[in-house]
């Protein structure tokens, strides 16, 4: 499935970032995270949030880390996504900056099939 949305926003200080989000009608999603900064080093300790959402913005799986050490593979999900629509959403807070041309966001979307 082609993500409808995807895109980096430079991150304000203290503030949550949302830096990927997308529609999706599968069970689970596999993504792989390595955030940089201009500096080309890993955004540590920084606050990352993984949430999937219904369409009424009901949370319906959500995973925190804090701190982030700026790389994570993770699968997330359940057999009842594909019966919904849901969001799913990647939030970043950081004080540093994340450099779109150094990071990387593989994300791929598994269903029970």
């Amino acid at each position: 499935m082609k993500p409808e949305h995807y895109v980096f926003i430079p991150n304000e200080v203290d503030s949550f970032t949302d830096i990927y989000n997308t529609k999706i009608l599968d069970n689970y999603v596999k993504l792989d995270l390595e955030l940089h900064d201009k500096d080309g080093k890993l955004i540590n300790g920084a606050e990352l949030h993984i949430q999937i959402l219904s369409e009424l913005y009901m949370p319906l799986v959500v995973k925190r880390f804090n701190p982030f050490d700026g790389k994570l593979s993770l699968t997330i999900g359940n057999e009842h996504l594909a019966g919904c629509d849901a969001m799913f959403i990647i939030r970043l807070k950081s004080d540093n900056i994340i450099d779109t041309t150094k990071s990387k966001v593989d994300i791929e979307f598994l269903s029970n099939d």
